[in-house]
């Protein structure tokens, strides 16, 4: 009989990187022979709260914008149906946990008590309910959250010494676990490369443009000076603008964000213009030329910093230009680093 996982993080966010980390932590536990399944997480004031995408729908109809409209329901729709179709959801009172042989916490910024999110979900995202249990961390993170702020919730929840292992995702989470509560956890790469990309060839099914193009994956605003200089760039060599995720009127192209569409467009981009953390982790796992616009995000500079790559971070549109010429690195430090992460975590779940 199989042994039974037990994952808690935030697989049903509609956010690609979110999705894509615990898909990825699934299928790498599946592969090392576990039955698994996600810890059932409410969506109710999360991004993917369907009552509040009913009301930003209404609002949309409201003001006659309809295109908005339809743009937040098929959202809603892709995020809803991935999620049914990949990931199984148990209950804490339900067999599956009962019978359950490792919880893991993680990945993602599970820990990040700053977050009003977290801090309220805060003992089950520290594994209270499961304590006496085989219980490890795998690439958990503490996003920005101070020391002050984490050994306080840590403190209102009893204290970690319920967990067997810590396998942590950054070097900030790393001394903030040591400092305040002695641990001496490892660091791992994050869940979402420790996959090949062929890995992820079942969620390429969508349709690209056959004309080669810059791929945008970035939150927010795109400032002035960016956005010329991408158009340009573009201009300059021959390539189509594609925005995955939000809609920018200067574009060619929109994709809806969905990890379908993630992958694909991933798959076939010339090069990529991201500010995310895993928008930078599947260029390098796709091999793209890229360039990760820098707003001081300690995990991204961390994660560029891990494969010496952190001279892709730019302010400048004329940094941006050279970066994208830059051919990426071999797939041998990432190999490396995804083969030394899995055998600590196969470590941990045969204790």
């Amino acid at each position: 009989m199989k042994k039974k996982a037990t994952i808690i993080t935030v697989h049903n966010s509609e956010n690609c990187g979110s999705f894509l980390q615990a898909y990825a932590m699934q299928f790498i536990l599946q592969k090392n022979g576990f039955d698994t399944a996600f810890l059932y997480r409410s969506t109710k004031g999360t991004s993917h709260d369907g009552f509040a995408c009913l009301k930003s729908i209404v609002n949309y109809l409201i003001h006659f914008n309809v295109r908005a409209a339809l743009d937040r329901l098929g959202q809603w729709r892709r995020y809803e149906s991935v999620q049914k179709k990949y990931f199984k959801e148990i209950r804490e009172e339900g067999e599956f946990v009962k019978s359950t042989d490792v919880f893991i916490l993680g990945s993602d910024t599970i820990w990040n008590f700053d977050e009003s999110y977290f801090f309220a979900t805060a003992k089950r995202l520290l594994g209270i309910p499961f304590r006496g249990k085989h219980i490890i961390t795998y690439a958990a993170s503490v996003g920005n959250t101070s020391k002050t702020r984490f050994e306080e919730v840590v403190a209102d929840n009893g204290g970690l010494s319920h967990i067997q292992k810590f396998l942590v995702r950054d070097m900030h989470t790393k001394e903030i676990l040591r400092d305040t509560a002695n641990i001496e956890a490892e660091i791992v790469c994050d869940p979402t490369l420790l996959m090949r990309a062929e890995d992820y060839d079942s969620l390429r099914v969508t349709k690209t443009i056959n004309e080669p193009y810059l791929l945008i994956y970035f939150f927010c605003k795109i400032p002035n000076d960016i956005v010329q200089g991408i158009k340009d760039y573009a201009f300059k060599n021959k390539l189509k603008v594609v925005s995955l995720m939000s809609r920018r009127d200067w574009c060619d192209i929109f994709v809806p964000s969905s990890p379908s569409n993630m992958i694909s467009w991933y798959y076939n981009a010339s090069v990529v213009v991201t500010n995310t953390f895993h928008g930078c982790a599947f260029s390098l796992l796709y091999q793209k030329p890229f360039a990760a616009y820098d707003e001081g995000k300690n995990k991204v500079k961390e994660l560029l910093e891990t494969y010496n790559e952190d001279y892709r971070l730019f302010n400048e549109c004329s940094e941006m230009s050279q970066l994208l010429n830059k051919p990426c690195i071999s797939m041998n430090a990432i190999n490396d680093k995804a083969k030394e992460s899995i055998e600590m975590l196969r470590s941990c779940l045969l204790q």
